[in-house]
């Protein structure tokens, strides 16, 4: 079984026994005239989850396409509602979304625009504190496939440690622009036949233009919001999205 390697360092091993049951949920961005390039990636990632036993059957499994930011909020309302009406955890989930990244506080996690004034089109900071807390487990995560949502530098914050402290849930952000790829560790691009593809950033184009295409690891952010420092971490394995296995 391979395992995304920083998640692993991260959390450790998953608890054996989760007795309220537990949920893993997919976010994906559905525009009007994509490729479904994100679903098809969610859709990879539940399939082996399921095949290789991190989610068994019985682990109900949320996956919700949206368009608008207010889609995702109500998205993530419906998640928070079903495990508390279900009384189960969440044990990880995964965003695949387009992201932002500037110096103006205007950034965040990305969607269409709306005609609608009251509909945003970027899930900003104060927005993703105001999001209700779910119900995760000791061991549970969350992965933001969107570029840069691992990248704090000049802007002062990232997405993915915004989330890891206003969820108190380790959070795994990508270190650079992301990338659909039909192979997990180097990049290889993808066609719209192709059903195993993974959205994470790699060592080429605007992260390298001189890369050879090889994955970068993700930027790992606890539950307290600090970054974790993953040379230092001598926990034991944990499986997280999109790893193939």
């Amino acid at each position: 079984m391979t395992l995304v390697p920083e998640l692993k360092r991260a959390i450790g091993a998953p608890a054996v026994c989760h007795a309220k049951g537990r949920i893993f949920f997919a976010i994906y961005y559905d525009p009007p005239d994509d490729d479904d390039a994100f679903k098809r990636a969610a859709t990879y990632w539940q399939k082996r989850l399921q095949i290789h036993g991190e989610a068994s059957a019985h682990d109900p499994f949320i996956m919700r396409p949206v368009t608008f930011e207010r889609g995702f909020k109500l998205a993530w309302s419906h998640i928070a509602a079903t495990a508390k009406n279900k009384g189960m955890e969440v044990a990880g989930g995964q965003i695949f979304s387009h992201a932002s990244k500037q110096e103006n506080g205007e950034d965040g996690l990305e969607f269409r625009g709306s005609s609608d004034p009251a509909d945003g089109q970027t899930l900003k900071g104060e927005e993703i504190d105001q999001l209700e807390k779910l119900p995760w487990s000791t061991d549970g995560f969350l992965i933001l496939s969107g570029c840069n949502t691992g990248l704090v530098k000049k802007r002062g914050w990232a997405p993915a440690r915004r989330f890891a402290k206003a969820q108190g849930v380790a959070t795994l952000g990508l270190p650079g622009y992301g990338y659909f790829s039909k192979k997990w560790e180097r990049y290889k691009e993808t066609t719209a036949r192709d059903q195993e593809i993974y959205l994470w950033a790699y060592r080429r184009g605007r992260n390298s233009p001189l890369g050879g295409g090889h994955r970068m690891p993700g930027v790992v952010f606890g539950p307290s919001g600090g970054r974790i420092d993953l040379r230092a971490s001598k926990e034991g394995p944990f499986m997280a999205a999109g790893a193939p296995m």
